[in-house]
């Protein structure tokens, strides 16, 4: 008889009523962010993890747009992704930054509309995770193997992997590529006198010397110890001497600072190969800047080779 209730009572039909009141449970203590939006973008039900999340009541959530916590620089892609839901299958995955109670946040979105009975939207619903500090721990581990922990410049295993897509491109559309080895003159003498910490507030003051003077799309890495590589992209030898010159100058004029602010004046030598003239081989062009580095030592240090003399013609 037990048997017979049991099997009973479970082939009962269920209760919507029940039902939507599990739902509702299962929605309002979820610990994902949970909202429904209008066809004109604004919030019509919000669940208390979206409002705790705001530091806003839901009543003061429900009829504002989606749009207005978005960053500001993440706003254009937002807006294409949510037109993207009026298109079957009416459904979107992304990940974008809101201001939030708790700062800046990166929200990795699932999208869906909803439809009648006759197959006609009637507006979206939106289930969001916040994967901030996963996406971070990723952005710190990918920063750590491809930069320099002291300097935060490209290492070399990261500079060497862009250096052949940049070359591959190069081919591609025919630009010249340049690359200069740069090392710090006599930099044993200061790690030798003045100690390693103060050796490494040089190279770091080095790196920042650099990455103002060199152009943004230039790839600064070093490559070991006071040594540093330089990839420029879409510059042939010439105008890959100019830019060396400027920095050769600005290094022999910056003003570098030991520990506790000794001052000290430094200077660098530059070897420089542009694709232009060093068949087009990453192998070549990086044995080719290295030997011209040691020439540059070579004949004194403090100095650039070639020597840009060397493209000026000479009155005959």
């Amino acid at each position: 008889m037990e048997n017979h209730q049991t099997a009973t009572a479970s082939s009962a039909p269920p209760n919507p009523h029940q039902q939507a009141h599990d739902f509702r449970c299962m929605v309002e203590n979820s610990l994902d962010l949970i909202i429904k939006v209008s066809l004109s973008g604004h919030y019509t039900y919000v669940n208390p993890a979206f409002c705790a999340l705001y530091g806003i009541e839901a009543n003061n959530l429900l009829g504002r747009h989606y749009s207005e916590d978005v960053v500001e620089d993440d706003r254009a892609m937002v807006d294409v992704f949510f037109n993207q839901l009026f298109t079957p299958p009416y459904a979107v995955n992304f990940t974008h930054r809101e201001n939030t109670a708790r700062g800046i946040r990166r929200l990795e979105w699932t999208g869906k509309g909803l439809t009648n009975a006759q197959g006609e939207l009637i507006e979206f619903v939106g289930i969001a995770r916040d994967v901030t500090d996963r996406l971070d721990l990723i952005d710190k581990l990918s920063q750590q193997a491809n930069h320099d922990d002291l300097t935060g410049l490209a290492n070399r295993r990261f500079l060497m992997k862009q250096a052949h897509l940049e070359l591959a491109r190069a081919k591609r559309y025919q630009y010249p590529l340049s690359l200069f080895m740069l090392d710090i003159d006599h930099f044993k003498a200061v790690n030798d006198q003045y100690g390693h910490l103060s050796g490494d507030n040089v190279l770091k003051q080095l790196s920042q010397v650099m990455q103002y003077i060199l152009r943004e799309h230039d790839l600064v890495g070093r490559i070991g110890g006071e040594e540093f590589a330089v990839l420029l992209p879409e510059t042939d030898l010439e105008a890959a001497l100019a830019i060396a010159e400027r920095l050769r100058l600005a290094v022999q004029e910056y003003s570098f600072r030991l520990l506790h602010d000794t001052p000290i004046a430094l200077t660098v030598s530059i070897g420089i190969a542009s694709s232009t003239e060093v068949a087009q081989n990453f192998e070549k062009l990086w044995h080719e800047s290295d030997m011209r580095l040691y020439q540059a030592k070579t004949l004194g240090r403090n100095q650039i080779f070639p020597a840009i003399t060397a493209l000026t013609p000479q009155p005959s």
